[in-house]
């Protein structure tokens, strides 16, 4: 009997032993330790909002900094435009040449009668610049007392221009000829 108990307790044994190996044997799912989810539609929100914002302000800003460079663009081209005194007082050598051909013309051309005289000064006058304060008589300006024949034009031609404060003075090499009456005695 003895050995009937003992086998008994083996049995019981084997059988707690055999049930304890069963539930080892079984897998139970591991809890998972989850967390609670934090509700971060608040920081999203806030976040998608803000570069919202930025972009906003961003484009405010760049709006603001175009029309400024525009009208400082718009002042330049005015500024670049405008004349300026140096561009009034000076004058193109071409336009002077133009004006002075004519003048040179009727200054240099003279006939010794008293008639193409007088013409020649109200021609030449059409040339001066009218001032009330004259310091000498227009006679004076075109006087030709001592030529004693005409006085004929062959050429010109500008050889310098000489640039002033306030003026230009332009050079002139002059080809005329002189013819004098002879008179013979036959």
């Amino acid at each position: 009997m003895l050995h009937k108990e003992i086998g008994s307790d083996k049995k019981e044994e084997s059988f707690f032993r055999s049930a304890f190996q069963k539930l080892k044997r079984i897998e139970r799912p591991e809890k998972d330790k989850q967390k609670v989810p934090r509700d971060r539609s608040k920081l999203i929100a806030v976040t998608l909002w803000s570069c919202v914002g930025g972009l906003l302000f961003i484009c405010m800003l760049a709006v603001l900094l175009s029309i400024n460079t525009r009208s400082q663009l718009n002042d330049m081209k005015n500024e670049a435009n405008k004349p300026t005194n140096d561009d009034e007082q000076k004058i193109s050598v071409t336009a002077a040449e133009n004006f002075l051909s004519g003048f040179i013309n009727e200054y240099v051309n003279v006939k010794n009668d008293q008639e193409s005289i007088e013409k020649r000064m109200q021609s030449l006058e059409s040339y001066m610049v009218k001032q009330e304060d004259n310091h000498f008589e227009d006679e004076e300006r075109f006087n030709v007392d001592g030529l004693k024949g005409d006085r004929e034009l062959k050429d010109y031609s500008l050889y310098n221009v000489k640039e002033g404060d306030k003026n230009s003075l332009f050079q002139y090499k002059v080809t005329y000829e002189n013819l004098y009456p002879v008179e013979k005695e036959v």
